[in-house]
């Protein structure tokens, strides 16, 4: 049960155990791979530290603090090294790209690519390499293909030169370029071109713009952390998505049905060694366009700016162009090998850019090493390559924007692997690497050189011009606030507040008062709050479960007694079915009211009378064994033996045999279920049911263990000492009697596990308080007389005897807080409306600590429950009626702890009970206030000797 005094424990352990699992399962693997520098949550890791909008600057300044160009963040468990050197980037991206070649698989980019059967976003398999193998030869160029490219580029260029920019025109670069780029890659996959005014092409172009934009949507990453929620609920953004991925496919497909001769789609199309199905292929024209003019438009666009900002640049590429090409005919593919001076500058604006500061996510297809460290399979792997970039070891000055560091001495172009080029990995490299990045070069050739050819390009000042680049607009830290203000609203607003007064403690949002609970300190936390606020009634608001919290006698009698069957029910939780709790319904009340029948306390019962009988034989067993060997005992060990087997002998109606394997084994199962019943370890079971068919912790494997110990040795028991009364209340067999089964467990546990400590502190508080002593003993002896045996009529005469118990039981208050109840239907409590299956809790210490009620709670002082004649205050008069030591109502205890009062009586009459100071008694044990609490508080060890 999802109790509140536990949950200061709860988050603690909880806590500690989510986070060794997390280090076990998620850091011990990469052991040797540091953790970046930035601070780090536990579960959570760098997740709060991480700015999506900045990360590539981040990871350039965590980088620097790393030893070796190498460190791991971890995101929700997520494992991810970066690798910001080049010897580390080399080895992931060529030396051993076989073991680096996965890709990590994300929810909306599987969308978007029919289940990852692309190539650029595909997991290495077999079939990518296929499908790379068909692009790679259906893009490689020849003199033919190469002047089919050219003279469809120059087409396009031309088209738009006449639509946009004949006259001096002010024309939006990035708008020009996106469009630009988009028509001439069409051109190359269809092998013609469409017209500017296609509508298909511009609605093609519009949802691949929507794509590109809600990929990587900050507001769409919750469908990455839950994948379920595609099922049950659909965003506005999220819809958008969705109608941008069909429009797309439809529109493509479209156009591609009239183009299945020509181009790149047709060429792969008519492969006469094909081996991909029609799906991959469609995939492999999407890929083409998504990855070509998506990046390759920044890099013109950049070049233009750049070429505007470093004048002297523009001045050395317009004289190149002028002594290769002229200013009349248009450019060629061949010409680019003799322009070595503009094939730096295209090197140098994409490495001054960094468009791409991270390459795409690789990922570990196998165990394997890097730069020393072990990574573990399906690791994800960043390439830092933002920090190759920018790294001045390399470089010299990487700040400035300067062409000739990739020509040598003599003005021609530095080979790939020569000096700073062989660091130019803006395309990727080895199996990952771009296979058309010598087509989109190309292209990007033939635009730049016939801009410059046609145009003299100025500047104009504009409030839109934006220079700043920013990688993914994909916020880390807002995404977590999304999701903390999505159950916000879902817990404060949609899911309605109780109207009642809230505790005083902070409440934050989804956690509640959690942070604010002490398990141990629970009860007089509840006391204390209900004194600061100077309200009988509040709210505890746990994980946005709310527990109404009940103070006072008037809340607590309707609660228990006047309006009980409106707050019968027990929560209903997991542990219910391991537990002693039941809910309330015809058959529980008719298995109860058979129990009581055979616990209605008079001599004249004949039932009762063999219990008291037994119960006295038990007495004297104990009696000669244990109490008259004049030596000091220790009464915590005393009491719970003595207890239970009263208890077992009032439940049987015979005396059960102490060394019986079933009833030691029973007696265990109680006390670790009792235990176990509050262990903190298995609160999740409560909240996810379905954990427990999943996994089994040590402790849910203990109370599995001790459940069916319970009911395996109580079954067992119940059919050796069966009698005649049994057969009252159970029906058939005990396993098809489980409600009347659990009701006699109920009272036993509940019976043993409540009344040792009130039988403790009785002979405790007789010691420390020998008036009191003195006139029990009196009033037993003038009653009861020298020799003869107590019995329950004699108990009930002794007025100063039971107003000694009742202050027993509400001085040491040893059951605080009483059981959950819930709702059953709407209703008020104290003036204030409560919903139905409200969880509603007394504080029953607030009541027994009362100072309007008692005058002097805090004094130990039988006579308040005495009239002024000396007679016992019967139930409802005086401050007894305030008094409710086991509950009330339909969830109060059976009478079984009557035989508890009478071994009381027993022990006062036949022993005279002295305290010698022992080194072991607990110093604690008149300070109830001070106690461990469990199922009930509970005093420590204390020695006395029974003479």
């Amino acid at each position: 049960m999802l109790y509140p005094s536990t949950l200061t424990e709860i988050l603690f352990y909880l806590l500690l155990i989510v986070l060794t699992i997390f280090v076990i399962v998620n850091l011990w693997p990469n052991r040797g791979v540091p953790l970046c520098n930035a601070f780090h949550f536990p579960i959570v890791g760098h997740l709060f530290s991480i700015k999506a909008n900045k990360l590539h600057r981040q990871l350039i300044e965590w980088s620097k603090l790393s030893k070796h160009g190498i460190f791991q963040l971890n995101i929700l468990g997520e494992k991810i090294v970066v690798v910001s050197n080049y010897k580390g980037i080399r080895d992931v991206l060529i030396n051993r790209d076989d073991q680096f070649a996965g890709r990590p698989l994300k929810q909306l980019l599987l969308l978007a690519t029919d289940g990852g059967r692309d190539i650029a976003l595909s997991d290495f398999d077999e079939r990518l390499i296929y499908r790379k193998k068909m692009l790679i030869k259906h893009m490689k160029s020849d003199s033919m293909t190469q002047k089919i490219v050219e003279d469809t580029t120059l087409e396009v260029l031309n088209d738009y030169y006449n639509e946009f920019m004949k006259g001096d025109r002010e024309v939006n670069l990035q708008d020009l370029f996106v469009k630009l780029t988009f028509d001439v890659i069409m051109a190359k996959i269809l092998g013609k071109r469409i017209s500017l005014n296609d509508e298909n092409l511009i609605q093609l172009r519009k949802h691949y713009d929507s794509l590109s934009r809600l990929l990587f949507d900050v507001d769409l990453e919750i469908y990455e952390f839950l994948p379920w929620l595609k099922h049950v609920y659909h965003s506005k953004k999220y819809k958008e998505l969705i109608a941008a991925i069909e429009g797309r496919d439809r529109l493509l497909k479209e156009i591609l049905k009239d183009y299945t001769i020509d181009g790149l789609y047709g060429s792969i199309l008519r492969d006469p060694q094909k081996y991909l199905d029609n799906v991959e292929i469609f995939m492999i024209v999407m890929d083409t366009v998504i990855a070509g003019y998506g990046t390759s438009s920044i890099v013109i666009q950049m070049f233009f700016a750049l070429m505007l900002k470093h004048e002297n640049v523009k001045n050395n590429v317009l004289s190149e162009i002028e002594k290769v090409i002229g200013f009349s005919r248009p450019p060629t593919f061949t010409d680019k090998q003799n322009m070595p001076y503009l094939s730096a500058t295209i090197l140098e604006v994409m490495r001054w850019i960094n468009h791409v500061p991270l390459l795409l996510p690789h990922k570990t297809v196998a165990d394997t090493n890097l730069m020393g460290y072990f990574i573990k399979k399906d690791t994800t792997i960043y390439v830092n390559y933002l920090s190759l970039t920018e790294d001045k070891d390399i470089w010299g000055d990487p700040e400035n924007f300067r062409p000739e560091r990739f020509l040598k001495e003599d003005g021609s172009l530095l080979q790939p692997e020569e000096e700073c080029r062989k660091y130019f990995l803006s395309f990727g490299a080895g199996r990952r690497s771009c296979p058309g990045k010598a087509f989109i070069n190309h292209v990007m050739f033939i635009m730049y050189v016939y801009f410059l050819q046609r145009f003299n390009i100025t500047s104009v000042c504009h409030k839109e011009n934006k220079m700043e680049y920013d990688v993914l607009n994909v916020d880390i830290f807002d995404f977590i606030l999304l999701i903390v203000s999505v159950f916000a609203v879902y817990f404060f607003i949609f899911k309605s507040k109780s109207a009642l007064p809230r505790c005083p403690e902070i409440e934050y949002p989804i956690f509640g008062h959690i942070f604010a609970i002490d398990y141990e300190k629970f009860h007089r936390q509840l006391t204390a709050w209900w004194k600061l606020l100077a309200k009988n009634e509040f709210i505890i608001n746990i994980f946005g479960k709310e527990y109404t919290i009940i103070c006072s006698y008037e809340d607590a009698r309707e609660v228990l007694v006047t309006r009980r069957d409106l707050f019968v029910e027990s929560p209903q939780q997991f542990m219910n079915k391991l537990s002693i709790e039941i809910n309330i319904d015809e058959n529980f009340q008719h298995s109860k009211n058979l129990i009581n029948k055979n616990f209605k306390y008079n001599d004249n019962n004949e039932f009762i009378a063999e219990i008291r009988n037994l119960t006295l034989d038990i007495l004297d067993d104990y009696s000669n064994e244990f109490l008259c060997q004049n030596k000091a005992v220790e009464t915590s060990m005393l009491f719970q033996n003595l207890t239970f087997d009263i208890v077992m002998a009032s439940m049987f109606g015979r005396r059960i045999d102490i060394n019986d394997e079933e009833a030691i084994q029973l007696k265990e199962s109680i006390t670790e279920l009792g235990h176990l019943f509050m262990d903190v370890t298995l609160i999740p079971y409560n909240k996810f049911p379905w954990l427990y068919n999943i996994y089994a912790t040590q402790s849910m494997k203990k109370m599995i263990k001790f459940t069916h110990q319970r009911d395996k040795s109580l079954i067992s028991l119940l059919k050796k000492y069966k009698g005649k009364k049994h057969d009252e209340i159970f029906t058939g067999s005990y396993e098809d009697n489980s409600e009347r089964f659990m009701l006699i467990f109920d009272a036993i546990s509940k019976g043993y596990l409540t009344s040792w400590v009130v039988f403790q502190m009785f002979f405790a508080l007789m010691l420390k308080y020998p008036d009191v002593y003195k006139k029990v003993s009196d009033e037993i002896s003038e009653i009861i007389g020298t020799n003869n045996i107590p019995n329950y009529n004699e108990r009930d005469r002794m007025s100063y005897f039971n107003a000694v118990v009742f202050e027993v039981i509400r001085w040491i208050n040893h059951v605080p807080v009483s059981l959950p109840h819930k709702t059953t239907t709407n209703t008020t409590l104290g003036g204030y409306p409560i919903k139905k299956d409200t969880i509603v809790i007394v504080n029953i210490g607030a009541i027994n600590k009362n100072e309007e009620l008692w005058g002097d709670p805090n004094c130990f002082r039988p006579e308040r429950f005495l009239r002024d004649d000396g007679t016992l205050l019967s139930l409802g008069e005086g401050c007894r009626k305030f008094f409710l030591p086991f509950d009330a109502g339909h969830r109060s205890y059976p009478e079984i702890q009557q035989e508890i009062l009478l071994a009381m009586v027993y022990l006062l009459h036949r022993f005279t009970i002295v305290s010698k100071d022992h080194e072991e008694n607990d110093t604690l044990i008149y300070e109830p206030d001070k106690w461990d609490f469990d199922l009930v508080l509970k005093p420590g060890k204390f020695f006395v000797n029974f003479l």
